[in-house]
């Protein structure tokens, strides 16, 4: 089962690189294929993956552009700097009562501690490519 799924996220991927020019209910389609291959049953969890995928591809762009060394010379160490400089100006933000950041949005801020907590994950596990 664990492999099935995992071509088929691969395959889902590749698909999902592709929507930024088809309609978005297409996008939907596979969105929904992939929570019913998964067993995904709340509106939540389906949520959440949608959320996730979106995360995925900007992984993969940024990595596209940075490259592995940028994680791999610090390490742990710092992906949790990075994720700290995340947090404080999050908090600098609320602080202020502003909802609205200059040149990030929050959002964006939101999805970068995201995407650094996967980073984690895989350089923990020793899953973070190495070229």
């Amino acid at each position: 089962m664990a492999l099935l799924v995992h071509f088929f996220l691969k395959e889902l991927m590749e698909e999902t690189k592709k929507l930024d020019y088809e309609p978005k209910e297409e996008r939907e389609v596979y969105e929904e294929r992939l929570a019913n291959r998964l067993g995904i049953k709340t509106t939540a969890g389906r949520e959440a993956l949608k959320v996730a995928l979106d995360n995925v591809v900007l992984l993969d762009k940024k990595h596209q552009d940075y490259g592995p060394r940028n994680i791999e010379k610090h390490g742990l160490i710092g992906i949790i700097v990075r994720m700290d400089d995340k947090f404080e100006r999050l908090a600098k933000i609320f602080k202020r009562k502003r909802r609205r950041a200059v040149n990030e949005s929050i959002r964006d801020t939101f999805r970068d501690i995201c995407n650094y907590a996967i980073i984690a994950l895989l350089v923990d596990s020793g899953k973070w490519p190495k070229e």
